[in-house]
Parts: structure tokens; C-alpha cells; sequence
């Protein structure tokens, strides 16, 4: 789980004095209760951001993968079946993954990727995770900013 981000505020560092008129006493205490209550509001949102992010980051993500499986050559289906994505919460870090023929399963991912002169059908093509990252790379973070806003009630 993600380390927990905590806000603290003072206003004033005395404590007020009896010899303090009325209304400034009451004014510094009124605004140190409405600071208070802005930075337990502000943890909370930290908190909800932290939560909500492993979720944005695969909803960030899952564009690519979808095209790259449009993109992926397909002639057993092996290649295609290999291909994955995983979001995965590590310390404080969230990491996201797509990958094809992870464990050399199958063997040849890598050389379909990278060979350029073999012909394929369209839309399937050598890079076809690499044409899928650049294509969609530039609206993920928009959407991931925008799942953080749904999950968090930030865009209300």
C-alpha cells in the first residue's frame, strides 16, 4: 500500500492571550478550526488519489493494449494469447506492464516485433506494440487523469 502523505498547518504559534480583544481571539480560533478542517479534507483527497490510482493507470492503458492485439500478426494465435497487461501496486510506486512472450512463451515475440521486412495483413503489423504506444501514448495520461477524477468525485 502507498505511504500515506500527511498535511499539517498552524496558524500562530502562542497561544492567545487573555489580554487579546474578544474578536481577534475568536477570529484566530475560527481560523485555525477552518485550517484544520482544510488539511483533514486535504489528507482525505491525498488518500483517495492514492487508492484510486492503480485503477486510472490500467484505465491509462488499456487503450494500448487493445490495439496492439488489433496490431499483433496472428498465425497459430500463440502470440496474440501471450500478450498481457498488469498494473501492479509496488511500495509506493504503481507500475504498468503490456508485454508479448513474456517468459519466451512464445520463443519468436520478440523477432515478429522487430522484423520489419515481413510482410502482414493489415491492420496486424511488425512493432505492433510500439505503433500502439505511439499512437495512444500522447491521450493516456488524460485518461488517467480523468479516471483519478471519477474515482475521487474531483471533477464535480
Amino acid at each position: 500500500m502507498a505511504q500515506r502523505v500527511q498535511a499539517r498547518g498552524f496558524v500562530g504559534l502562542r497561544r492567545i492571550s487573555a489580554s487579546t480583544s474578544e474578536s481577534l481571539a475568536d477570529n484566530t480560533r475560527r481560523t485555525r478550526e477552518e485550517l484544520n478542517q482544510i488539511f483533514k479534507n486535504l489528507s482525505s483527497l491525498i488518500g483517495s488519489i492514492e487508492g484510486a490510482t492503480p485503477t486510472a493507470v490500467e484505465a491509462g492503458l488499456r487503450p494500448i493494449f487493445n490495439k496492439s492485439q488489433r496490431y499483433v500478426p496472428v498465425d497459430t494465435g500463440a502470440l496474440k494469447i501471450s500478450g498481457e497487461m498488469k498494473v501492479e501496486q509496488k511500495g509506493e510506486k504503481v507500475i504498468g506492464t503490456i508485454g508479448y512472450g513474456a517468459g519466451g512463451d512464445p520463443f519468436y515475440a520478440a523477432y515478429v516485433h522487430e522484423m520489419t521486412e515481413l510482410k502482414h495483413d493489415p491492420p496486424t503489423r511488425s512493432k505492433f506494440l510500439q505503433a500502439a504506444v505511439e499512437e495512444e501514448l500522447p491521450l493516456t495520461r488524460r485518461r488517467i487523469v480523468a479516471a483519478i477524477r471519477k474515482q475521487t468525485k474531483l471533477g464535480e
